[in-house]
Parts: structure tokens; C-alpha cells; sequence
């Protein structure tokens, strides 16, 4: 580290008199770390829900947050040089972080990054920012600060041309477009640019900071050469990954940029530390401090209306004593589904209800689901990391109604199990016919007793108890690398054997599925489990649409009654009911034309 030469700047009673501002780049809503030197701002505003941050790369005139799926955090920088004036600017992300201890004495990564665990408030103390003064006299004392550099010879890659081209997700042609644009529009750096990419020392993540001089002619520099790449780079077969290339563009014009600056410049440049937290999601807390019932459901987009009418049961059920905490988790919901969800409960003062994005969580997985069942499925199992503030809650499928209070369900005692949960019935009858798909299904997934085979579509999770068991992401990872048949079902089945608390039937009564369920449990079901069954069926708590036969489908369906009834107080029915007219005779034509809302009301008052 090159020694500070604090004389550089102005000072009053020992202090730095300068503005440094460090901009944390987030794209979604994280855990925040709060400092008076940090400062969010959210990339790709234009694109995204509004997160809480100081700044919005969307505001103003001046702005390419439209461009943030291939500039990446590219959009914040433009901002901020376009719109604030600050001594120096530095730039973060939300889960990298600029550290200032001269020695760290912390774990790191092969890539040189300082390893923490999560966001928390003594994370300011280990990143060396307790003292603001001692930042800030770190920082006067350079041009340019950039993080510790990854030496790729490491990875047995000569040079960052190289690296480029063996990047799983990168073309080369897209270097070689850059360097033709240096060439044409900064001659003088061509030199420079050919020692930096020719070498191996690479400087990651387009993090630094900067004092305004050196900002403002690096953005002009860089921006200028980014743009003219975009003109001439055909981007439209790329994929998600790949559309970010003029992101990784600038990781290679930030290491030029300071190769340019030693050759050619006076400016001083230091190293910094790079720190990654492996954990920055926002985890919510229990919504109410007495008789709190948390209840956690996961719906996508398409199945948004029939996870609005199953909270509506629930809210219909609820009792003036408890305090029922929704949470929500969905990885594409539209806003107009979200607010009409949020509809049901705001006259409720004693219902809360979050919507949590879990998109990030899900889209980088390879899972496998069945035909009629969205990968929103394996949500679940994300359940104990994203609740981990609650030690117990119920999970809850969204094709089921409620008819009963879910805080009776709630307060069962189930010991010190993992879970609470209903035998399936239909799988249980399969075995006892001995299926070949499902005792194939069953030796797969290493189910050792599948007469305890349970439903996974109501719950009573004990989470202190999963937590200590597969802690982390144990369970999503096991997911990953287990292929089975009935996907998250049979992992929780497998894992968590021995470890579950049996509910009685009336708490998961599934339908007769057409009839198919009825016909397998009258012809193969042993006779104990078929009598609980039924028994169940004439007083159910909890109604279950499980499989791919719905009420919302076919009037005819085992309880459709009971699931129309549960919505005719609400604004789903109209809205459920039009849309089944339209499935059902609209389907497939070329000229569909809307019923007018007079003609389904009528049919629908026909119908009640």
C-alpha cells in the first residue's frame, strides 16, 4: 500500500474535508448494510419493482437503466456520473463489498475475496469502517482505488484474452469488436490495451473508487467505447447469461483503464480488499408480537387466482383471536395479481401478507417437475432458510381451501419432530397394489416405510428442528442432484422419515380426482387407511385439489360445490367464474371475443 500523503487535501481540526460517496449497487431487494459512506441504488429500476435505496438509476432524463440485462451494474455508474458531483465516488454491490483493513484476518477465496457469512452490524467493523475518518484519509490519498487483482495464471490461463474466450458464457468476437473501437476512437490507449489483455492480472467486478477528475474522463472513455460495441455486436441469439457482455466488457476496459493510468498518468493508485457475503436476503420476522399464526403458501403467476382463493378460506376461517401472518413466496407474479390478493386482506387488521420474489432463488436451478406442476413447487424447500426467524409455521399448497381456523392446525404439538403431516392415501394405494411405477418410484427416492408416505401439501414445520437437521441450503442442493418422481415430496419423505408428526386425515382430505382417487382407494386401500379417509370426508378441515382435475376446471369435480362456495362472497367468483366460460368455450378459437360481464352474471346468478 503506497503510503497516504494526507497534505493532498484540506483539513479542519484534524478531519478530511471531502465528499466520498460509495454507491452499493442492488438489483433487488437485500439485507442493507448501513453506513454514512454507503449509499443504495437500485440498477434497472425501469425494469424492476422499486426496492427501498437512496438512489434510482431510472430517475431523470439521463439514464440507460433500460440497458441493466447487458450492462449490468453499468446503468448505476452512468447515473450517478451523470446526475451527482461528488470529490470521489466509489462502487459496490450488494453482496461485494469495498473493505478497508489493511490486514485482514479472515477467510478468502480462491478469487481473493474476503468470505462473510451475512449482513449484520459488526460486518462494518470487519470491512474497516467503524473510523469514517480513517476511510477517509485511506481514499485521499489516491486517484484511483481498485480491488485486489485475480491473477488467472492461477487457473493455468495465460492471459485475460484468453480467459475471455474460454468463458463459458462470453464470445471473443466481443473482445475483438472492443479492441477495433479502442483503436478507431482511442488510439492511444492501444498500447496499453494490449499489455493488460495480453497479461493475466485481472481486476473484477467493475468496483473502485475514484477521486471526480479521474471519474469523469474513465466514464467518457469507457461509456464512449461500450456504446459503439453495442452498435456493432448482435446480441438477439444470446441468452440470459450472455446478454451481460458489455458488463464484462468493462471489467476488461476497467483493467486497461489502469494499465493506460500507470504508463501514462501521474495518478496514484492503491488496492483495496474485495469481500463477498454469501447471505444477503432480507428474512422478515414474525408480522404481529401476540398469537402469531405464520402461514407460508408459493404460487406462480399462472396459479395466482387459486392462491387468492385459497387465503380468502383462510381469512374466512380466521378467529378475532389469533393473528395471521401470510407469506407468500412467487417467482413472477404480476403486480394486478399481487394487488388483487392484497384486496382480500386489507380490511383485515389482523391479517398480514407479504409477497416475497424467490425468482433469483429459483431461476439458476436445474430442476424437474411433472407436467401440471410448476418448479414454484420446490419453493418450499427454501422455506427454512427464507423463515429462518420463525421456529415454526405451516406451509400450505394453493390448490386447497380452507374450512376450518389454520391456528387449531397451528397449535398441534408436534413434538420434536420435523414435520406435521397427512398420509397420502393415493400413494399408499398404489404400494398396496404394488404400482410398478410406484414402487419403482419408491425405491428411487429410498423411501424405506411407504404406508408413512405423506402429502407435502399441508404442514406443520418444525424449523428449528429442519434447520438443525439440513441447515442452509441442504435441502435445495439435495434437489438438485435427485432426480424423483413426485420432486420435493419424495426428498421431504426420504430426509425427513421418522422425524413426522401424523395429522389426521380431515386436515388433507384430497378429492376424488374424477374419480380416478376414489376407484384406487375403493379397489386397493388397506382397510384402516380407507376408513380414516372416509371418515375425514364428511367433516374436512382442509380441502385438497391434488393432482391435475380442478374445480375451477369442471363443475362436476369432487367438492368443485365446496370450492365455488368458498369464493361467492368475494370478488374471485365473478372473476374465476368468467374465466372458466372462457376456457371452456372460448379455448382454441382464432376469434375469441369477451363475454361482457352482464352475460357472465346472469349465466353465473343461473348457476348459483
Amino acid at each position: 500500500m503506497v503510503i497516504i500523503d494526507s497534505s493532498l487535501h484540506w483539513t479542519m481540526l484534524g478531519h478530511i474535508i471531502m465528499d466520498l460517496e460509495i454507491f452499493v449497487t442492488a438489483h433487488k431487494q437485500t439485507k442493507q448494510l448501513e453506513h454514512p459512506l454507503l449509499s443504495y441504488i437500485q440498477g434497472g429500476a425501469e425494469l424492476n419493482k422499486k426496492i427501498k435505496a437512496k438512489y434510482y438509476d431510472n430517475a431523470g432524463e439521463d439514464n440507460i437503466s433500460i440497458k441493466s440485462p447487458t450492462f449490468c451494474e453499468l446503468t448505476t455508474q452512468y447515473w450517478v456520473w451523470k446526475n451527482l458531483k461528488r470529490d470521489y465516488y466509489g462502487f459496490c454491490h450488494y453482496r461485494r463489498f469495498l473493505s478497508f483493513q489493511e490486514i485482514n484476518c479472515f477467510p478468502e477465496d480462491r478469487g481473493g475475496n474476503i468470505l462473510f457469512e451475512e449482513i449484520n452490524p459488526s460486518l462494518i467493523d470487519k470491512l474497516g469502517m467503524t473510523d469514517i475518518e480513517h476511510v477517509k484519509n485511506l481514499v485521499s490519498g489516491y486517484d484511483i482505488l481498485v480491488t485486489n487483482p485475480y491473477d488467472c495464471s492461477v487457473d493455468g490461463i495465460s492471459n485475460l484474452y484468453w480467459q475471455y474466450k474460454m468463458g463459458r458464457y462470453l464470445h471473443i468476437k466481443d473482445l475483438d469488436c472492443m479492441f477495433s473501437v479502442i483503436q478507431e476512437l482511442y488510439p492511444e490507449y492501444m498500447e496499453a490495451a494490449k499489455a493488460s489483455i495480453d497479461s493475466s492480472i485481472f481486476y473484477p467486478c467493475n468496483m473502485f473508487i475514484m477521486n471526480d477528475e479521474t471519474f469523469q474522463t474513465y466514464n467518457q472513455w469507457v461509456f464512449d467505447i461500450l456504446n459503439e460495441v453495442e452498435k456493432r455486436t448482435d446480441i438477439s441469439e444470446y441468452n440470459e447469461q450472455k446478454r451481460r457482455v458489455f458488463g464484462h466488457i468493462a471489467e476488461r476496459l476497467l483493467c486497461i483503464f489502469i494499465e493506460y493510468s500507470k504508463r501514462n498518468t501521474s495518478r496514484k493508485i492503491g488496492i483495496i480488499k474485495r469481500s463477498f457475503v454469501r447471505d444477503t436476503d432480507d428474512y422478515p420476522s414474525p408480522a404481529f408480537e401476540n398469537n402469531n399464526v405464520p402461514i407460508v403458501l408459493a404460487s406462480d403467476n399462472e396459479y395466482a387466482l387459486y392462491a387468492a382463493a385459497t387465503i380468502n378460506s383462510i381469512i374466512t376461517n380466521a378467529s378475532d383471536k389469533n393473528n395471521y401472518d401470510l407469506l407468500l413466496m412467487t417467482p413472477d407474479m404480476s403486480e394486478t395479481n399481487k394487488d388483487l390478493i392484497k384486496s382480500l386482506c386489507n380490511s383485515h387488521n389482523n391479517v398480514s401478507l407479504r409477497i416475497i420474489d424467490v425468482s433469483a432463488k429459483l431461476k439458476t436451478l436445474d430442476l424437474s417437475v411433472e407436467d401440471h406442476i410448476s418448479v414454484v413447487t420446490y419453493a418450499r424447500l427454501f422455506a427454512p432458510i427464507l423463515f429462518v426467524n420463525y421456529p415454526k409455521f405451516l406451509y400450505l399448497d394453493v390448490d386447497l381451501i380452507v374450512k376450518s381456523d389454520v391456528a387449531e392446525l397451528y397449535n398441534i404439538d408436534i413434538q420434536d419432530n420435523i414435520l406435521g403431516a397427512c398420509i397420502d392415501i393415493g400413494y399408499v394405494s398404489l404400494i398396496h397394489e404394488n404400482d410398478k411405477e410406484t414402487v419403482k418410484a419408491m425405491e428411487t427416492a429410498q423411501i424405506k416405510d411407504p404406508y408413512k408416505y405423506f402429502n407435502a401439501g399441508v404442514l406443520i414445520v418444525n424449523n428449528t428442528k429442519l434447520s438443525e437437521e439440513y441447515p442452509n441450503t441442504y435441502l435445495i442442493d439435495y434437489a438438485t442432484t435427485h432426480q424423483y418422481r413426485y420432486m420435493d415430496q419424495d426428498i421431504l419423505n426420504e430426509l425427513c422419515a421418522n422425524k413426522i408428526f401424523y395429522l389426521g386425515y380431515e386436515w388433507n382430505v384430497m378429492h376424488y380426482l374424477s374419480g380416478h382417487r376414489k376407484d384406487l382407494i375403493d379397489r386397493a386401500a388397506p382397510m384402516s387407511f380407507k376408513q380414516g379417509y372416509l371418515a375425514a370426508r364428511k367433516h374436512p378441515k382442509i380441502i385438497h385439489y391434488a393432482g391435475n382435475k380442478k374445480p375451477w376446471n369442471n363443475f362436476y369435480e369432487d367438492y368443485a360445490d365446496e370450492f365455488w362456495n368458498s369464493i361467492k362472497n368475494s370478488i374471485l367468483h365473478e372473476i374465476l367464474f368468467e374465466k372458466y366460460l372462457e376456457n371452456k368455450y372460448l379455448k382454441g378459437k382464432s376469434n375469441k371475443v369477451k363475454f361482457s360481464k352482464r352475460l357472465a352474471n346472469r349465466i353465473h346468478a343461473k348457476y348459483e
